[in-house]
């Protein structure tokens, strides 16, 4: 089962915590630093999958 997850904020140069975990296990992470911009790219993201043949 694939992960990705729409973050809401700046990409650490280095990860650690929860994300780093997220990393290590394979999720994509997809960010933006524009919170209203944030639901526009998780459609987008949704509709990306669901077009690769995903169940999002």
């Amino acid at each position: 089962m694939d992960c990705i997850l729409v973050l809401t904020g700046e990409r650490p140069a280095e990860a650690s915590g929860n994300l780093l975990l997220d990393h290590l296990l394979g999720a994509r992470i997809v960010t933006t630093s524009d919170r209203r911009d944030r639901d526009r790219l998780l459609e987008e993201t949704v509709e990306s999958a669901a077009a690769q043949g995903h169940a999002p």
